[in-house]
């Protein structure tokens, strides 16, 4: 089969998906028909009209005939492509995490390269959030469908070449000059940090180790003026050679943990809400007068009662008993984020094949880190459910799982620690964060006056707990019928 091909089309950096894409229309022929005729002899021999997406995939082009692509697009394509990765993740290669975590399975792009008929491999790299040639933020979904797009060769997401299963056309370059457009240059990276993420690839330093989650990151947070550094320094231990022991050290995590929740919390009551401890008791005690309806939640209380139960996952927003609430032997207080932090914690472990788990100065570092990002998330955290808190008092609603998902994932914080390895130069770890601006947010609190104090203070608690206590004592029928009306307003709360 003859091929309309110019070598340049390819430009710098591109990945297979604009070359084929491109190649589709100049040469009216469909996806599948690119795949059969460059897939390798696995893809040939699938006789299913319908070939799975890991013969598709166009990370390492695993599925196609190498010596097929060289000759019709003379040009190394699995070799540029793999020469364009290493040179985006070397830098971070103490992560050993799979390719397709560090290039999303949807299609990111900037629609001014794009135009060009370019898609680059720094709009697909995970850590670029805004195009390095145009500083436009990245597109991930169709703006008119807000469908996705795979980064496959596949027409799942597509109709004809670049362009959207509803018709939106994602390229300008679809015209009539086409030929020529493609052969246009794109242009210079203007974005400095991506220029040293690329020009540090050839000189990364493997003594210093990363660690950071990837879907919590962006290139530009490691910008020196970014940079805050901190300096930790080795204690004397006597007992530094028990910490092999997994049980102890996770106990340890846990009490740790469990304390820099407490002291935010106590920030939080003390300093941020010290005016609304009366409406926090209302919401979490459920108090109300005899026989009328319960009253307005005060919006910062709906903020702190949610986001502590929401940390901790408790089963109950209501009754939190008396004293210490946190078993630190069942885990770590802020179970929302166990997971991310056992990641971390397993990575920062693995990049010295242990050696942290016996080395006082390393657990020191670890525990540093986890305490920063612990702190900073619940802080995070608790100003977005005061963001929620005006619509929730207002719809007398939490919201879905779903959408505290979406909290959780804008609340973890920016951040990424920079640490040597060599043990004479292990007491030093550079965090790099992004500076933050934050908003007050103001509510009206429906009980600022002495009297609606006043009044919270004889209101008495119809918690499920109480209201049990009452139809044990006298089981009437109207406290039956309390008892209903106290466990709807509890459930259409919560769901």
């Amino acid at each position: 089969m003859n091929y309309v091909w110019r070598k340049e089309w390819i430009k710098a950096y591109e990945t297979p998906w604009s070359i084929f894409e491109k190649l589709a229309f100049s040469n009216r022929v469909e996806r599948n028909d690119i795949l059969r005729f460059f897939g390798g002899n696995d893809v040939k021999k699938i006789k299913n009209p319908n070939i799975g997406d890991s013969r598709r995939e166009l990370i390492q082009l695993s599925g196609f005939n190498t010596d097929l692509l060289n000759n019709v697009l003379n040009f190394d394509l699995i070799g540029n492509c793999q020469q364009s990765i290493n040179s985006l993740i070397e830098p971070f290669k103490n992560f050993h995490e799979p390719l397709d975590q560090w290039f999303p399975k949807v299609l990111h792009w900037c629609p001014a390269c794009l135009s060009k008929g370019y898609h680059s491999w720094f709009h697909q790299f995970i850590l670029i959030k805004n195009c390095p040639f145009h500083g436009t933020v990245l597109h991930d979904c169709c703006p008119k469908c807000g469908g996705h797009i795979p980064f496959l060769l596949s027409d799942k997401g597509l109709s004809y070449p670049f362009t959207c299963v509803c018709g939106y056309s994602l390229s300008s370059s679809i015209c009539s000059e086409w030929k020529v457009v493609w052969g246009e240059p794109v242009g210079d990276i203007q974005d400095s940090t991506v220029k040293a993420l690329v020009s540090r690839a050839a000189r990364t330093n493997s003594q210093s180790q990363w660690l950071f989650m990837l879907q919590h990151m962006t290139i530009n947070l490691i910008a020196e003026e970014c940079q805050h550094r901190a300096f930790v320094r080795s204690v004397e231990n006597k007992e530094s050679e028990q910490w092999g022991d997994s049980k102890r050290l996770q106990l340890e995590f846990n009490h740790r943990n469990k304390e820099v929740f407490k002291a935010v919390e106590r920030f939080i009551r003390k300093k941020m809400l010290k005016n609304h401890r009366h409406c926090i008791n209302a919401l979490q005690c459920l108090l109300k007068a005899e026989g009328e309806d319960f009253p307005p939640i005060c919006p910062y209380a709906y903020a702190y009662v949610f986001w502590r139960t929401t940390v901790l996952k408790s089963k109950n927003f209501y009754s939190i008993p008396w004293g210490d609430d946190i078993d630190e032997k069942n885990g770590i207080a802020t179970q929302i984020i166990s997971d991310k932090l056992s990641y971390l914690r397993s990575r920062f472990w693995s990049h010295t094949s242990g050696e942290y788990r016996t080395h006082n100065t390393r657990l020191i570092q670890l525990y540093w880190i986890m305490d920063k990002i612990t702190a900073k998330f619940c802080f995070n955290f608790f100003r977005q459910w005061l963001h929620q808190a005006g619509k929730g008092v207002s719809d007398v609603k939490v919201p879905s799982w779903q959408h505290i998902d979406k909290m959780v994932d804008s609340s973890f914080p920016l951040m990424a620690f920079k640490y040597s390895i060599v043990p004479s130069d292990n007491n030093l770890i550079e965090c790099y964060c992004m500076p933050e601006t934050t908003k007050n947010i103001r509510y009206e609190c429906p009980f600022l006056t002495k009297a609606s104090i006043q009044a919270l203070r004889e209101m008495k608690s119809h918690s499920p707990q109480a209201v049990a206590m009452k139809i044990y004592d006298n089981p009437n029928e109207q406290n039956k019928e309390l008892q209903r009306n106290v466990e709807k307003y509890v459930r259409n709360l919560m769901t």
